[in-house]
């Protein structure tokens, strides 16, 4: 039989390929989505139809009312006429009949609404020509009481001026004229017209609820039908997921976890799972076998001092190349221990050593957590302050007093002589650059040159 690398049988490294199982439960999942989606997209218009159903339903009832108020209007505003004879009624009567037009706006209306139903809306026209009788009369009668009551008629418009009363009506003394108007509103063809344009409006509003109800029992099974769609949609969407997700369990996580706590207690693997999790798992036990061979040749580089504890001089140019970009403003602090040679030459290097290590100990524990501390050379420090601008070199300037009086005064029993160090600072709005680094070490020389054991802030903030 062929063996592989590992002197495993190729055999073992058959087994189902992820890849050609994810593109079929893909796929599977992509059309169950796309069907949802479409079926969702369905239920939405439906309950979309329901609602416009609806809303064509209330403007409806909202035309037969307008209609049956603007019919009963021009009724109440002509024999309010008779009653007071006052001109505004009559005023008001044409206002209705040409400027608000609410029977010819909710006639256009039902119209537009009923376009695939007629009936209901010859039924309306109906009503509409019956309330078009009742205006000659309604007007009739308004002219006869002016002619009664001598009112003015060239206040009115036109059409009321130029309405016509017959000379037998003109030859009635006022009494009988006046009987004449209230007969001709109040009589039983008056009556009986009014009476049908009510029945007319009830019949066709009768008629058009039947047929809201129709369409709205049909957009309702469609919503159903729809429903019930993207109920079995869901379903089996779910149902491949799950079913992806036990492949995945079975194929994927549990030889991960198998593989998991083989490495952690370092070793090899057992050939299982997935076709690609198997050449994975030949590939390590093969890594895992060099490296056991190879272990003791691999060291690991610090980026820390082992003196101090402090970050190195590699990470101290890793960390300001990270910078150069950063877009915060910062500040770089160089510190030097004075005459630090004298106390290695006096004291000793043991001596030199704790000293070395309570100045890092005072800078360490001064400085936030954001900021970063190193140990650059035999006696030089520096510090990186992140997100501090010029505008807090006062709240930097306590911290340094604070530096320079925690390092002058060594706790006692330590073992530390008294030291001093210099310290140099530079400010930079945004990012780090060279120029910073030579501002601080331009600040450190003035240090010096002043006498040592004191701080000086570059007066200028670096724009890199």
């Amino acid at each position: 039989m062929e063996k592989n690398l590992n002197g495993i049988p190729s055999t073992e490294l058959k087994g189902v390929r992820l890849k050609t199982t994810n593109i079929v439960l893909t796929t599977i999942e992509i059309i169950l989505f796309l069907w949802a989606i479409g079926l969702l997209i369905y239920v939405y218009r439906c309950n979309a139809n329901i609602i416009h159903i609806s809303d064509e339903y209330i403007a409806i009832e909202q035309d037969v009312l307008d209609f049956k108020n603007a019919s009963d209007y021009l009724t109440d505003q002509a024999r309010q006429f008779l009653i007071s004879c006052r001109p505004e009624k009559i005023h008001n009567y044409y206002n209705e009949l040409y400027e608000t037009q609410r029977r010819e706006k909710a006639l256009a209306h039902w119209k537009e609404m009923m376009r695939t139903n007629n009936d209901e809306y010859r039924v309306m026209m109906q009503a509409y020509q019956m309330s078009q009788q009742l205006e000659e009369v309604e007007v009739h009668s308004m002219k006869l009481i002016c002619i009664q009551e001598n009112i003015a008629i060239d206040q009115f418009p036109e059409t009321f001026q130029k309405y016509e009363i017959s000379a037998e009506e003109l030859s009635l003394d006022e009494t009988t004229l006046r009987n004449r108007a209230y007969y001709l509103l109040y009589d039983a063809n008056y009556t009986t017209v009014k009476n049908l344009i009510g029945t007319r409006i009830e019949q066709a509003t009768k008629a058009f609820t039947r047929f809201t109800q129709e369409k709205q029992s049909e957009a309702a099974a469609k919503l159903n039908r729809g429903l019930i769609a993207l109920l079995i949609a869901t379903l089996s969407f779910m149902s491949c997921v799950v079913f992806n997700l036990i492949v995945y369990i079975r194929l994927v996580i549990r030889p991960l976890n198998s593989i998991t706590k083989k490495v952690e207690s370092d070793k090899p693997l057992d050939i299982k799972g997935s076709y690609e999790l198997k050449v994975l798992e030949r590939t390590y036990n093969k890594v895992l076998e060099f490296n056991h061979k190879n272990r003791d040749e691999l060291k690991h580089q610090t980026e820390h001092d082992s003196l101090t504890g402090l970050l190195n001089r590699k990470a101290y140019d890793d960390i300001r190349e990270s910078l150069t970009d950063c877009g915060n403003p910062l500040a770089l602090m160089i510190v030097d221990v004075d005459d630090f040679k004298n106390v290695n030459d006096v004291y000793g290097h043991e001596i030199g050593d704790l000293a070395l290590q309570h100045v890092a100990n005072v800078l360490n524990t001064t400085f936030r957590t954001e900021d970063f501390v190193f140990r650059i050379g035999g006696d030089e420090f520096a510090a990186i302050l992140n997100n501090i601008a010029f505008e807090n070199k006062e709240v930097l300037e306590r911290k340094l007093n604070h530096i320079l009086e925690s390092i002058s005064n060594p706790p006692e029993g330590s073992g530390v002589p008294k030291i001093s160090v210099s310290i140099g600072v530079a400010f930079s709005k945004c990012n780090y650059g060279t120029a910073v680094t030579e501002m601080a070490d331009y600040a450190l020389y003035e240090t010096k040159e002043n006498g040592k054991n004191g701080f000086t802030i570059f007066e200028e903030e670096v724009v890199v």
